[in-house]
């Protein structure tokens, strides 16, 4: 429990970094609002059940949390004038409803717990949810240098799924149930980050005020 509250937060934090760098610099330079709309998508999939199905407080706070800040960052990148002017349109250009949405669609078909309508779609959000971040990685290789607050969010934003695989491989050795569907996803998805946290980390040895990355 410790280690998934903990990638709560730093999921949390994540958003906000961005949200604050969007708003500190006036500019969406460098970052997907594709990815926010993919992981806009995965939320509302997955949390359908927000009114339905009542775990805690704190996970009924944590879902409204997520699709409302995510929401947020799609508005100021595509409706608020003063930064939807800076977004890179045609950088930004990952055909996402070609390669992922029907891709991991397909998947959440074929591998779920129950073949019911709020199954699927769980399972689908848990498959996009390892991939939505393929169009701001792309953004980022094409940039070659990622300043800090955007770098802090990329990080915060792997290191949250990190934690949530502790947390499962934590709950099997204690003969706890765990999806493996989500720890497939869950192990895809941090080796997609794996390039950048080996950067990322490096940057922070060096001290350096931003990220490089390879060509």
């Amino acid at each position: 429990m410790f280690f998934r509250i903990m990638g709560d937060m730093l999921h949390v934090a994540s958003l906000l970094i961005l949200a604050f760098r969007i708003r500190k610099s006036k500019s969406c330079v460098g970052i997907s609002c594709k990815t926010q709309e993919l992981y806009f998508i995965v939320f509302v999939a997955r949390y359908l059940d927000l009114f339905t199905y009542f775990v805690s407080a704190y996970n009924t706070l944590m879902k409204i949390t997520f699709i409302c800040l995510t929401g947020y960052l799609i508005y100021l990148m595509r409706f608020a004038k003063i930064y939807k002017q800076t977004y890179d349109l045609k950088g930004d250009n990952f055909e996402y409803w070609k390669w992922l949405l029907g891709p991991c669609f397909f998947l959440g078909l074929i591998f779920n717990t129950e073949f019911t309508h709020m199954e699927i779609l769980w399972s689908f959000s848990i498959f996009l949810e390892a991939v939505a971040f393929i169009p701001q990685l792309e953004m980022l290789r094409k940039m070659k240098e990622v300043e800090n607050l955007q770098s802090h969010y990329v990080f915060c934003l792997g290191a949250y799924r990190v934690l949530y695989i502790i947390n499962w491989i934590s709950r099997f050795l204690n003969d706890e149930e765990i999806s493996y569907i989500s720890l497939f996803a869950g192990i895809i998805q941090s080796i997609l980050y794996a390039d950048f946290f080996y950067y990322y980390v490096l940057a922070r040895l060096q001290n350096k005020k931003s990220v490089t990355l390879p060509i």
